[in-house]
């Protein structure tokens, strides 16, 4: 996936094809935590932070930082980390990220 595409943000009706029963009214005023609680399987697939931040559904990719790799999100501000943890190699980031079996970093600011 190019950077073009991971800072596109999906509009409400692609959003609404993937979980028709998704009420978007409802999430717009939840935190962070809140949105991956309360819906986690959309964000198993949308970034939680850069939802609650943007207010716009941004895609799930993983990414590099000095620190590793990570699950995260890409914008027009740049990348947002939403994976707790940093993973060795871009191979067990991208199965995390696949098999859902990664947890999402809340920091201070959500």
């Amino acid at each position: 996936m190019s950077n073009k595409e991971r800072r596109k943000g999906n509009n409400d009706s692609q959003v609404l094809a993937q979980f028709p029963n998704l009420n978007i009214s409802e999430l717009i005023n939840l935190s962070a935590i809140e949105l991956a609680d309360k819906y986690p399987e959309i964000f198993k697939c949308y970034g939680a932070l850069s939802f609650a931040c943007d207010k716009d559904f941004y895609p799930l990719s993983v990414s590099e930082s000095a620190a590793g790799f990570y699950i995260g999100t890409w914008s027009d501000d740049g990348p947002q980390r939403e994976s707790e943890h940093y993973y060795e190699t871009k191979e067990i980031a991208e199965q995390a990220l696949q098999e859902g079996n990664w947890s999402q970093w809340f920091p201070w600011y959500c």
